[in-house]
């Protein structure tokens, strides 16, 4: 798993001293420490990679007939056939959700009739045995022929916290070390951390784009790559300073 630290940060120095008819209403917080020294306030940010471990699948069936009720019973009898290839593959019932069901009717060009009827049915499928992902295309093609579409794959951490972990544990190098560079610039000591606050945490995605293609034939088994998968946590960290 490859690591890299912070993207950007900014550092605010706090000022010197308050003045004596100020506002303390109006002063910003934790910027002014009680010995008249500048506190620095750090944004960091830092990201950590991740290998999926999750798949989700997006594929259904598609059928076409004279009459909606064709259309609609051809497609019962096609997602039969892709549900028992998913259990075939261990996928169970709790991980195989349906996210479209249409039924649309087409029309003549030349007479704007009604000449049949478009019914699909699609399903999310959560697969966490990523080596299954191929053969469970190439086996849901080899069931329901033409009428298979795909449209669509992501991949997922099943388990974020320890990736998520080492990207606020680099947010946080990231912030104290451009907080000393400033420090030394400012000719003060680095002390203690005062406050710490996650400004911002980003999980970005592997996913191919979704497109709705026929899986490759039963002779070329399909391949995935689920490469990596960024983590980024942003850290607002004020510190002390001392002469």
């Amino acid at each position: 798993m490859g690591i890299r630290l912070g993207l950007a940060c900014s550092i605010v120095l706090g000022v010197l001293a308050l003045s004596p008819t100020a506002n303390a209403a109006t002063q910003p917080a934790a910027q002014v420490a009680s010995s008249g020294t500048p506190n620095i306030v750090a944004v960091g940010v830092g990201t950590a990679q991740g290998k999926p471990d999750v798949a989700e699948l997006s594929l259904g069936v598609s059928t076409q007939a004279a009459k909606a009720s064709d259309a609609l019973s051809q497609n019962a009898d096609a997602v039969n056939g892709l549900v028992q290839v998913l259990h075939a593959a261990g996928i169970k019932d709790v991980d195989i959700t349906t996210e479209g069901l249409s039924l649309q009717p087409h029309f003549d060009v030349a007479s704007s009739s009604i000449n049949g009827y478009d019914a699909s049915n699609f399903v999310s499928v959560r697969i966490h045995d990523l080596t299954k992902v191929g053969s469970i295309v190439d086996s849901a093609a080899q069931k329901v022929n033409d009428k298979i579409r795909i449209n669509g794959i992501s991949f997922s951490l099943d388990d974020t916290s320890r990736v998520l972990g080492k990207a606020r544990a680099n947010a946080l190098t990231n912030a104290r070390r451009h907080a000393q560079q400033f420090a030394t610039a400012s000719g003060v000591k680095l002390g203690k951390t005062l406050t710490i606050s996650e400004a911002q945490v980003s999980v970005g995605t592997s996913a191919a784009a979704p497109q709705a293609v026929a899986a490759a034939p039963a002779s070329t088994p399909t391949t995935v790559f689920s490469g990596s998968q960024p983590f980024t946590a942003s850290v607002t960290v004020v510190y002390a300073t001392k002469r």
